[in-house]
């Protein structure tokens, strides 16, 4: 809770960050009513979280909640959060089988391709109880991690490069290849099963982004002075030297974020 009042988070979220093998993170809610100093008497709750990494498996225990406090929920529902990380293969809930539930996440787990966080809800418990996930990812992949370093980051900038090209037109617009580098979050939460085919074709895609952007960056300028000429002998209004600037600044822009998407 952040402030006096507020009511308990429910569901509770819990991000756990990716672990090396053999590794172990241990986490700790603490909560109190809020309304009161009898946190000082040892008036209050806290549920410990136990990440552990074994092979291919990563394994998180939240719970069961040790103390209590006036006004504290007697059942709760979790959103676990895997960011930065590959999907799974299979996942389960105190050992029953969760399915991939498609990019809404209803009635199962989802995968939010462009930050590669696997969304796994569980439903409503006791507090007393111990939630055991289980989630299991491919072993090649899981040793090949390092390939997804900067995926998100790189998505945030492609979608901002976009934005910035379409502030060029008509003189010029966002190229296809692009598009297609920065959509391969989107294409990775409606098929996480296609993961590693999906992050090879965004590696080999986005030297092509760049070096088409960097052809609109080159050309753009020769192009707003012919335009601008065109206009002059026209009935159409002339661009004003702020348009044209404009445009020159948002392609700029874009080359300085495309190309930040491959560092």
């Amino acid at each position: 809770m952040r402030y006096t009042g507020e009511k308990p988070v429910d569901p509770l979220i819990v991000n756990v960050w990716p672990l090396a093998p053999g590794q172990t993170s241990n986490y700790e809610v603490y909560e109190d009513s809020g309304a009161s100093v009898e946190y000082q008497r040892g008036v209050f709750a806290r549920t410990p979280i136990k990440a552990t990494q074994t092979g291919d498996m990563l394994r998180v225990e939240i719970g069961p909640a040790e103390g209590s406090y006036p006004g504290m929920l007697n059942t709760r529902s979790y959103q676990l959060r895997l960011p930065a990380d590959w999907p799974p293969v299979t996942v389960t809930v105190n050992g029953v089988p969760v399915v991939h539930a498609g990019a809404t996440g209803k009635g199962g787990w989802s995968f939010e391709g462009n930050t590669l966080t696997t969304v796994i809800s569980v439903a409503r418990g006791s507090v007393e109880d111990r939630i055991t996930v289980e989630v299991h990812r491919a072993a090649a992949l899981a040793a090949g991690r390092n390939e997804l370093d900067g995926f998100a980051g790189a998505m945030t900038r492609l979608r901002g490069a976009y934005d910035a090209l379409r502030q060029t037109f008509p003189l010029s617009d966002a190229p296809d290849i692009l598009v297609d580098a920065m959509q391969a979050g989107d294409r990775l939460g409606y098929h996480p099963e296609q993961a590693q085919e999906e992050i090879v074709r965004f590696h080999r895609v986005l030297p092509q982004a760049q070096a088409a952007v960097a052809e609109i960056d080159k050309g753009l300028a020769q192009r707003t002075k012919e335009t601008a000429k065109r206009l002059a002998k026209s009935n159409w209004p002339a661009d004003t030297d702020a348009q044209k600037q404009h445009r020159l600044d948002a392609v700029a822009r874009a080359r300085r974020q495309v190309n930040e998407a491959g560092e």
